[in-house]
């Protein structure tokens, strides 16, 4: 499928909200969606599960807000997104996690009359706590525009926030890639990593905003332990680097980069390494040493790396190690 280069104005959005369980979270996810100014938009609920705890949020009855149950069942994150997109009505699309928020700067300071339907626009984010409180800010964007090579050269250097509420794009947009797909993970890890590398290379331009436009959430649910860390890793991220390097546009930038698939897999578990690592020192996904030591085992016997990566490593692991302990002062 070809998108055009002409000109599509963004001047209305659905705002896409996947859900299969209803928390006070939900009804905060929907209430800052009112923060968008200067644009027309709509806000779709989808619902992908049995319960009828919905029926309990205050915006059930709200016609400002369409409510859409899709499936009667328990989906995987993958068939929740696409079903969600797939059903909805908008022409330019964002997903927002049902437990995330939007904020005043969504959509500001961005001339939405040049976009094409290639064009992406990147959420400048900050991090917050389950009581809303500010754990970081995204600062990455050095630029309000950026053209595809150059937006695909923070993705790579792993600079990019990757969450599903990252860019705002077009449905043809969504088709062209392939929607989202399995990554081999039954949790969902990485497959908003595969979109956006998808898009990105697929983008005429990517605008970004100035000020802090999404907050994510971090919760214990988010535990680390539900990564698979061990042989079957390697396979893991096959699926993955396979996906990405499927896309034509992907795998000539990448190409250009890291020569072939295989050290573009090999980057990718060094720097989930480093990510796993910074989760475990984290006190909101992890309290146990054990599983650090763990993770550094399993990586020096199973993970598909060079040697010299491997050695390094136990450096590594040390300071991760030290990090972990002051922060629990043991």
């Amino acid at each position: 499928m070809l998108l055009s280069d002409e000109i599509c104005p963004l001047e209305k959005i659905t705002i896409v909200i996947p859900t299969i369980k209803y928390t006070s979270y939900l009804d905060e996810a929907i209430a800052s969606c009112f923060n968008v100014q200067n644009i027309g938009y709509d806000i779709f609920v989808s619902i992908n599960s049995v319960s009828d705890d919905f029926r309990h949020s205050k915006f059930w009855n709200d016609e400002r807000v369409k409510w859409s149950r899709t499936k009667q069942y328990f989906p995987s994150m993958v068939d929740s997104l696409n079903s969600a997109i797939k059903n909805s009505n908008g022409e330019w699309l964002f997903i927002l996690p049902d437990d995330d928020l939007l904020q005043k700067g969504f959509l500001e300071n961005v001339n939405r009359s040049l976009f094409t339907k290639k064009t992406l626009y990147a959420t400048r984010i900050n991090i917050i706590d389950v009581n809303n409180n500010i754990l970081s800010v995204n600062d990455k964007y050095s630029m309000i525009k950026y053209k595809s090579h150059e937006m695909l050269d923070l993705f790579f250097k792993n600079q990019i926030q990757n969450h599903l509420g990252l860019f705002v794009f077009h449905k043809e947009m969504f088709d062209r890639v392939g929607c989202f797909k399995e990554t081999g993970y039954k949790y969902g890890f990485y497959i908003d990593y595969v979109f956006h590398g998808k898009v990105i290379a697929n983008a005429d331009a990517i605008y970004t905003s100035n000020n802090i436009a999404f907050s994510r959430r971090e919760n214990e649910n988010q535990a680390t332990a539900k990564f698979e860390i061990g042989k079957s890793v390697n396979d893991y991220f096959t699926i993955i680097s396979d996906e990405l390097f499927s896309d034509v546009n992907f795998r000539k930038h990448a190409g250009a980069i890291y020569k072939n698939k295989r050290i573009y897999k090999e980057s990718l578990l060094k720097y989930r390494f480093f990510t796993e690592m910074s989760k475990l020192t984290n006190p909101t996904f992890n309290k146990e040493i054990s599983k650090l030591i763990m993770l550094e085992l399993v990586f020096l016997t199973s993970w598909n790396v060079t040697f010299l990566f491997k050695i390094r490593s136990l450096f590594y692991f040390s300071r991760f190690l030290v990090l972990f302990l002051k922060r629990r002062k043991f």
